[in-house]
């Protein structure tokens, strides 16, 4: 199975299940439904109309583009957008690319790119992540070649839950980015590999995932190497080959060498693998050394309450309460409610197997109402079984993937000397 051509990254149609869905929907409208949700009426109608020139622009070949719009559509473009009180960014990078309107065969693509560019930093500030989307899919159509605007496509797609489009631009990524660019070839794989995961498809995720790291040996990339590694972690644990999943942890750990903004996160999901099948005494120290290396501070909370549910797990109440108390204070710091949610739920299965039943019932009451605001169903549905439990007086149950044999149990143990080291040697605060 071949995915498109680069020099034909808008075709329609997709000939079979097997291959790609295509890079852009059918109709422009529907590339900018989300504009109309993410903006009132009027600033809705100009960010849809300059999105509709742009990709009319970028679809149409060279040659025809000089009768593409009737005579008087700049000026009413103009006009439109000289109706609106934008900031001045954004008023700019209109104007800039009504030009397409105004005299489109003489334009540059560096024009549209840099125009549609401004807009998008413009709507990140603004938490506007479909019209990111749909600007930066214009951006990575004018540049057909680049496999760096086609990663960023297929992340924002990917991260809006747009899966077919996602896969689609993965895809075109991989294919463009090869002999010209083997970092983004990788992280492609990389990227398509996570997309699997999200959707459940976990041999299809494997598959890419052996093909990112394969590749990044090859080529030298240790950082790729890394995070394939990383992910080859969970999805053996999720198979439950524990020999497997240590290895790929160890390799990971080599990979990641001293770097700063892997190594904490690797170490912290392998303590949350530990945490999970009943060895929380490995878990804590490495939550303990990691979360102070960690700079976001959603992240950092999460780490902290994780160190909460580990301690008291162990049995270990004097690092129970020490533990919980920084996992509250960093939870007050995170700006908005960015997996709080999970942070709340952690430390509330934390005040269960300490026994502290009415700490457990407040906090997974906290995570259930912020889990249900934020539409994590999962959360959720996690949440409300730990307070009914808590109802009763019984704490969680851990949950118990196969167990360490003797053998894997001195592996773990051993693997848990080597990430401390390697934490001990990236200090303290990042």
């Amino acid at each position: 199975m071949k995915p498109s051509r680069p020099d034909r990254p808008v075709s329609r149609v997709r000939p079979s299940w097997l291959a790609a869905p295509p890079l852009t929907r059918a109709g422009n409208a529907a590339e900018g439904a989300a504009l109309l949700h993410e903006w009132p009426d009027g600033e809705a109608a100009l960010l849809l109309g300059a999105l509709r020139d742009a990709m009319l622009w970028v679809e149409t070949p060279h040659d025809a583009r000089p009768s593409l719009f009737p005579a008087g559509a700049a000026a009413r473009r103009l006009e439109q957008i000289r109706s609106m009180p934008y900031a001045d960014q954004l008023h700019t990078a209109l104007v800039k690319l009504a030009a397409v309107t105004a005299d489109p065969g003489s334009v540059e693509t560096q024009q549209v790119v840099d125009a549609c560019r401004a807009i998008i930093r413009w709507a990140e500030m603004r938490g506007a992540p479909g019209t990111r989307l749909a600007f930066m899919q214009v951006c990575a159509l004018a540049a057909p070649a680049d496999p760096r605007s086609a990663l960023e496509v297929a992340r924002l797609a990917r991260d809006l839950g747009e899966h077919a489009r996602a896969e689609s631009w993965f895809r075109h990524a991989v294919q463009i980015a090869r002999n010209q660019d083997w970092e983004s070839y990788v992280w492609a794989y990389v990227g398509l590999g996570v997309l699997y995961i999200r959707t459940g498809n976990l041999p299809a995720a494997r598959a890419v995932m052996v093909r990112a790291l394969r590749s990044s040996r090859r080529r030298r990339l240790s950082l790729l190497e890394g995070v394939a590694h990383h992910h080859l972690f969970h999805l053996e644990t999720e198979a439950g080959h524990l020999r497997e999943a240590y290895a790929h942890a160890r390799a990971a750990l080599a990979a990641y060498g001293d770097n700063r903004s892997k190594l904490p996160g690797l170490a912290s999901d392998v303590g949350r693998f530990w945490l999970c099948i009943g060895e929380p005494a490995r878990a804590f120290p490495l939550f303990e050394a990691a979360h102070s290396s960690i700079p976001e501070p959603d992240v950092r909370a999460m780490v902290a309450a994780n160190a909460a549910q580990a301690a008291a797990e162990a049995g270990d109440r004097e690092a129970y309460e020490r533990a919980r108390l920084r996992a509250l204070d960093l939870i007050q710091r995170v700006p908005g409610r960015s997996r709080l949610a999970e942070a709340y739920l952690r430390l509330a299965y934390g005040d269960a197997a300490a026994g502290e039943w009415t700490r457990a019932e407040e906090g997974a009451s906290v995570a259930a109402s912020f889990a249900r605001a934020d539409g994590q169903a999962e959360v959720r549905l996690a949440a409300v079984a730990l307070l009914e439990r808590v109802q009763y007086r019984r704490a969680a149950p851990t949950i118990m993937p196969p167990a360490e044999n003797p053998v894997l149990a001195r592996q773990g143990a051993r693997l848990a000397e080597e990430f401390l080291r390697a934490l001990a040697r990236l200090g303290g605060e990042p």
